[in-house]
Protein backbone atom coordinates (compact mmCIF):
# COMPACT_ATOMS: atom_id res chain seq x y z
CA UNK A 1 0.00 0.00 0.00
CA UNK A 2 1.32 3.38 -1.21
CA UNK A 3 1.28 6.61 1.21
CA UNK A 4 0.59 9.97 -0.59
CA UNK A 5 3.04 12.55 0.74
CA UNK A 6 2.15 15.82 1.12
CA UNK A 7 3.16 16.98 -2.01
CA UNK A 8 0.44 14.42 -3.75
CA UNK A 9 -1.76 15.62 -1.03
CA UNK A 10 -1.69 19.67 -2.33
CA UNK A 11 -1.56 18.59 -5.97
CA UNK A 12 -5.31 16.78 -5.14
CA UNK A 13 -6.36 19.53 -3.60
CA UNK A 14 -5.32 21.93 -5.85
CA UNK A 15 -6.99 19.86 -8.70
CA UNK A 16 -10.22 18.84 -6.79
CA UNK A 17 -10.71 22.77 -5.93
CA UNK A 18 -9.80 23.74 -9.28
CA UNK A 19 -12.32 21.57 -10.67
CA UNK A 20 -15.26 22.29 -8.00
CA UNK A 21 -14.81 26.13 -8.75
CA UNK A 22 -15.18 25.21 -12.72
CA UNK A 23 -18.07 23.03 -11.67
CA UNK A 24 -19.74 26.05 -9.60
CA UNK A 25 -18.71 29.11 -12.56
CA UNK A 26 -20.36 26.34 -15.13
CA UNK A 27 -23.61 25.94 -12.61
CA UNK A 28 -23.97 29.90 -12.01
CA UNK A 29 -23.62 30.53 -16.20
CA UNK A 30 -26.57 28.16 -17.11
CA UNK A 31 -28.70 29.59 -14.43
CA UNK A 32 -27.88 32.66 -15.59
CA UNK A 33 -28.45 32.19 -19.19
CA UNK A 34 -32.00 30.44 -17.88
CA UNK A 35 -32.70 33.62 -16.07
CA UNK A 36 -31.68 35.96 -18.87
CA UNK A 37 -33.96 34.21 -21.41
CA UNK A 38 -37.06 34.38 -19.69
CA UNK A 39 -36.36 38.16 -18.59
CA UNK A 40 -36.04 38.40 -22.48
CA UNK A 41 -38.95 36.09 -23.10
CA UNK A 42 -41.00 37.73 -20.73
CA UNK A 43 -39.81 41.54 -22.02
CA UNK A 44 -41.03 40.12 -25.72
CA UNK A 45 -44.37 39.22 -24.62
CA UNK A 46 -45.17 42.23 -22.67
CA UNK A 47 -43.94 44.67 -25.49
CA UNK A 48 -46.50 42.37 -28.11
CA UNK A 49 -49.12 42.54 -25.39
CA UNK A 50 -48.45 46.61 -25.47
CA UNK A 51 -47.98 47.09 -29.47
CA UNK A 52 -51.20 45.31 -30.11
CA UNK A 53 -53.68 46.20 -27.00
CA UNK A 54 -55.81 48.82 -28.44
CA UNK A 55 -57.52 48.68 -24.87
CA UNK A 56 -54.89 48.90 -22.37
CA UNK A 57 -53.69 52.05 -23.87
CA UNK A 58 -57.35 53.58 -24.44
CA UNK A 59 -60.37 51.69 -23.39
CA UNK A 60 -61.59 53.94 -21.16
CA UNK A 61 -61.52 56.90 -23.35
CA UNK A 62 -63.85 55.31 -25.67
CA UNK A 63 -66.48 53.54 -23.82
CA UNK A 64 -69.61 55.62 -23.50
CA UNK A 65 -70.68 53.51 -20.05
CA UNK A 66 -70.03 50.82 -17.47
CA UNK A 67 -73.26 49.81 -16.20
CA UNK A 68 -75.19 46.60 -14.41
CA UNK A 69 -77.53 44.70 -16.67
CA UNK A 70 -81.32 45.17 -15.80
CA UNK A 71 -83.61 43.20 -17.89
CA UNK A 72 -86.19 45.46 -19.82
CA UNK A 73 -84.59 48.97 -18.32
CA UNK A 74 -80.68 49.44 -20.17
CA UNK A 75 -81.66 50.82 -22.95
CA UNK A 76 -84.74 52.18 -24.84
CA UNK A 77 -84.16 50.16 -27.55
CA UNK A 78 -84.28 46.55 -25.56
CA UNK A 79 -84.87 43.81 -27.86
CA UNK A 80 -84.38 40.47 -27.57
CA UNK A 81 -81.32 40.32 -30.29
CA UNK A 82 -80.34 43.02 -27.65
CA UNK A 83 -80.23 41.18 -24.65
CA UNK A 84 -76.82 38.86 -26.04
CA UNK A 85 -73.15 39.63 -25.72
CA UNK A 86 -72.19 39.21 -29.68
CA UNK A 87 -68.52 38.08 -28.37
CA UNK A 88 -69.20 34.65 -26.30
CA UNK A 89 -73.00 33.92 -27.69
CA UNK A 90 -74.46 34.02 -23.76
CA UNK A 91 -77.29 35.91 -23.01
CA UNK A 92 -76.90 39.07 -20.48
CA UNK A 93 -78.04 37.88 -16.92
CA UNK A 94 -79.38 40.67 -14.31
CA UNK A 95 -76.17 41.99 -12.43
CA UNK A 96 -73.85 41.57 -14.87
CA UNK A 97 -71.41 44.24 -15.97
CA UNK A 98 -71.63 45.34 -19.36
CA UNK A 99 -69.92 48.17 -21.22
CA UNK A 100 -71.11 50.09 -24.28
CA UNK A 101 -69.65 51.75 -27.21
CA UNK A 102 -69.83 54.97 -28.15
CA UNK A 103 -71.88 55.92 -31.23
CA UNK A 104 -73.10 52.97 -32.37
CA UNK A 105 -74.07 52.09 -28.55
CA UNK A 106 -74.16 48.60 -28.30
CA UNK A 107 -73.21 46.84 -24.95
CA UNK A 108 -71.08 43.36 -24.28
CA UNK A 109 -70.29 42.02 -20.90
CA UNK A 110 -67.13 43.63 -19.46
CA UNK A 111 -64.75 40.99 -19.62
CA UNK A 112 -65.54 39.86 -23.20
CA UNK A 113 -65.04 43.90 -24.89
CA UNK A 114 -62.05 44.09 -22.84
CA UNK A 115 -60.43 41.06 -24.54
CA UNK A 116 -61.70 41.91 -27.72
CA UNK A 117 -59.98 45.27 -27.48
CA UNK A 118 -56.41 43.46 -26.60
CA UNK A 119 -56.50 42.72 -30.65
CA UNK A 120 -59.29 44.79 -32.18
CA UNK A 121 -60.04 48.62 -32.46
CA UNK A 122 -63.33 48.24 -33.59
CA UNK A 123 -67.01 47.21 -32.38
CA UNK A 124 -67.23 43.42 -32.76
CA UNK A 125 -70.86 43.79 -33.75
CA UNK A 126 -70.72 46.23 -36.88
CA UNK A 127 -67.11 46.89 -36.91
CA UNK A 128 -67.35 51.06 -36.05
CA UNK A 129 -64.02 51.84 -35.82
CA UNK A 130 -62.97 53.29 -31.92
CA UNK A 131 -59.77 55.22 -33.58
CA UNK A 132 -61.91 57.32 -35.63
CA UNK A 133 -64.58 57.72 -32.64
CA UNK A 134 -61.37 59.10 -30.87
CA UNK A 135 -59.85 61.23 -33.72
CA UNK A 136 -62.72 63.15 -34.27
CA UNK A 137 -62.52 63.94 -30.48
CA UNK A 138 -66.49 61.55 -29.97
CA UNK A 139 -66.41 60.61 -26.62
CA UNK A 140 -66.74 61.24 -22.87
Amino acid sequence: MMLLNYHDLLVAAIVGSGLAVYILFMIGWCVYQQLSHQEISQQRLNTSLGEKSFASRSLNRYLVSSFKYKKGINTPEDEASDADCVICLLGFEDGEDLQQLPRCNHSFHAPCINMWLYSHSDCPLCRESLEEVASEGNYP
